[in-house]
């Protein structure tokens, strides 16, 4: 019986980068989905804030209204370090962390005489 010749072929850069970025980004969404789920808080680096006046009116059509996607449905789940509402996928659609005070000029102070 007699081997086969084969030659190895390197694989051109042309092809092996946009694999390992989409192996990446597949594992990264992987990690995010299982901290989404299972996690009981969530890294606010990865959300954008989100202000609300008052926490009551944030209703299910308001999120709707916020997300502005038809076809996903929002989550607003409440974690260990704050209130997250979850637009389908979070890189691309968005992820806010709802927060209730409104940032505004601090208030004086006044000096009593």
């Amino acid at each position: 019986m007699t081997g086969i010749n084969v030659a190895r072929q390197k694989v051109p850069y042309a092809v092996l980068l946009p694999c390992l970025i989409a192996a990446l980004l597949a594992g990264f969404t992987v990690l995010e989905n299982a901290l989404w789920s299972l996690g009981k808080s969530y890294p606010a680096a990865l959300a954008q804030t989100r202000y609300v006046d008052d926490i009551h009116l944030l209703t299910p059509q308001a999120a709707k209204e916020i997300c502005n996607l038809p076809l996903t449905r929002p989550e607003i789940i409440e974690k260990r370090n704050g209130l997250y509402l979850r637009c389908g996928t979070p890189l691309f659609e968005g992820m806010y962390r709802i927060i209730t005070d409104i940032p505004g000029p601090e208030p004086e102070l006044q000096m009593k005489e």
